[in-house]
């Protein structure tokens, strides 16, 4: 099945503005694209179209660009780019919260501090506690 149209200016996108992840894009047989491969610390990154919308994720952590109701592949690939481009130059950070090792919650940081828990909603503070907070990056 060819690529849909999302998926094209996806792809148009990535060869403009990521044109050293095009080795790595592959097409799948549904009309979607995905990207799969190990940044430098280890960490599996993979990016993939689907119903209209671009997912980028990072070990156990991902990002929805775009809507299935409003489609704009070039508003979401923008978005998505920038949120790449902040990853790989350190600037954004994941931090994986888990209890007894299992996975609770994970969200991208600004340098290598995790907010406090004092500083959340009461709901977010609830389903932290007990849990620690691993950092990782690109």
């Amino acid at each position: 099945m060819p690529l849909n149209a999302y998926s094209e200016a996806v792809r148009r996108a990535i060869a403009e503005q990521f044109p050293e992840l095009l080795p790595e894009l592959r097409e799948q047989a549904n009309g979607s694209l995905l990207i799969e491969l190990q940044s430098p610390s280890g960490r599996q990154f993979w990016l993939s179209t689907g119903g209209d919308e671009v997912t980028v994720g990072f070990d156990l952590h991902h990002l929805h660009f775009g809507s299935p109701l409003n489609p704009d592949a070039d508003d979401d690939v923008a978005r998505a780019s920038a949120y790449i481009r902040n990853l790989m130059s350190g600037r954004y950070r994941i931090a994986v919260w888990k209890r007894g090792g299992r996975f609770v919650m994970s969200e991208t940081i600004e340098g290598t501090t995790v907010p406090p828990l004092e500083s959340r909603s009461w709901i977010e503070r609830k389903l932290l506690r007990g849990c620690s907070a691993e950092v990782y990056g690109w």
